[in-house]
């Protein structure tokens, strides 16, 4: 029975000490909320850039999109964000975006980024007014 029981200790031990060898789990990236707003003149309409920023570490190309815009609006395509890191919050890309006369109102987007594996989102505000 001692045998045994020495056996089972030894075998967990070697099972705890390889669990705490082994690698990390792959670093993460966060989607930074830059708390963007924008003013949009109701008559006229507006074309512009959302900022995108990550922050952390990525291993897949992180892409961006906006949704969730007024109707009618268009996005230009983004520049994909390649494998990196990034500490300090610069921002890595812009989406543009083409928003037509709109009705007055504030409307809420989402700026979304995906590396195919992870999606994250942050609220874009779309602020239309009679005038800016």
């Amino acid at each position: 029975m001692k045998t045994i029981h020495r056996a089972l200790t030894a075998g967990l031990l070697m099972a705890l000490f390889a669990a705490s060898a082994s690698p990390a789990s792959a670093a993460t990236w966060t989607l930074r909320d830059l708390g963007q707003r924008i003013c949009v003149d109701a008559t006229y309409g507006r074309a512009t850039y959302f900022l995108v920023s990550v922050e952390g570490t990525w291993s897949s190309t992180i892409g961006a999109t906006v949704q969730n815009l007024p109707p009618g609006s268009t996005t230009s395509g983004t520049s994909p964000i390649p494998p990196g890191s990034n500490h300090g919050g610069t921002v890595q890309t812009a989406v543009g975006v083409s928003i037509p006369p709109t009705p007055v109102g504030v409307y809420t987007a989402q700026l979304q980024a995906t590396d195919g594996t992870d999606t994250q989102s942050v609220p874009l505000t779309v602020d239309v007014r009679s005038r800016c």
